[in-house]
């Protein structure tokens, strides 16, 4: 599973292989909630 995966799989509220221990998004905070939103949809 690769660190992106990790990220993905625990946004979801699934547990990924390992935790992932550091997650840093760049921009604004709504471009945040809307990546959220999106990766919730699939």
């Amino acid at each position: 599973m690769t660190n992106k995966e990790r990220v993905i799989t625990s946004l979801r509220h699934k547990r990924p292989d390992k935790i992932p221990y550091e997650v840093s998004f760049t921009g604004k905070s709504e471009n945040v909630a809307a990546m959220i939103e999106v990766l919730n949809d699939h």
